[in-house]
């Protein structure tokens, strides 16, 4: 090994005193502010040579939001979670994503949760979208960040969730749903209306909830915070 060159950390190596160390590192980190840049899980595989790899094929996916979150959400709420998805005759509540298959053979889960995400997956989405451009990893990105700055990165359920970052990623790329079932899901629900139905300082948990999962995910995974 050259001299100055720090090994690279692996999990093997992160036990006792090395552990705590990282951990105690990434908490500082926290409460030195929040961040508005794209999550170092992300940016790791932007930067390595994936990133430079065209996208053939671009897939939109959807799933429920887990029973026990709607579960926890409206026991919390006193009811009013419910109360508000039959307001809106929503039979359920759902997650969109996208699935984006390189021309090498890689596939990858790109979602916003408490924080974006891109990850290795076997998933293949259900609706194929337009995408004449075929952009890299590295463009994608780029294309959507000059266009909506730091909101790329910030969650808010209302305002800034999963269906938002989905429509910014593919409207700074021009990938369009090509089908009316698409266009449908694209579309998605108003988790806004949803959100605003719940009344009073309830309304001010799903933010709260968030905001925590995201500190929580800067603690065990390490970048800087963006929530």
């Amino acid at each position: 090994m050259k001299r100055g060159k720090k090994p690279k950390i692996i999990k093997s190596q992160l036990k006792g005193k090395g552990f705590k160390n990282a951990i105690t590192s990434r908490v500082k980190a926290v409460f030195k502010g929040i961040s508005k840049e794209m999550p170092a899980q992300v940016k790791a595989i932007v930067e390595s040579p994936h990133g430079n790899v065209p996208i053939i094929r671009v897939a939109l996916g959807r799933n429920k939001v887990q029973g026990y979150v709607q579960k926890f959400l409206n026991g919390i709420s006193l009811g009013q979670y419910e109360k508000a998805k039959q307001k809106l005759n929503y039979d359920d509540v759902y997650h969109n994503y996208l699935i984006l298959f390189l021309s090498n053979g890689a596939k990858y889960k790109l979602e916003k949760n408490e924080r974006v995400s891109l990850k290795p997956t076997s998933e293949n989405g259900q609706f194929t979208m337009f995408n004449t451009n075929q952009p890299t990893l590295r463009s994608l990105f780029s294309n959507a960040q000059n266009r909506y700055h730091s909101s790329l990165w910030l969650y808010h359920p209302q305002s800034n969730n999963c269906q938002h970052f989905v429509k910014q990623i593919c409207t700074a790329n021009r990938i369009l749903p090509d089908s009316n079932a698409s266009i449908q899901v694209y579309n998605g629900q108003d988790a806004g209306q949803l959100l605003k139905n719940i009344k009073g300082p309830l309304s001010l948990i799903p933010k709260a909830l968030t905001d925590v999962a995201a500190y929580g995910d800067h603690i065990i995974h390490g970048g800087k915070v963006s929530y």
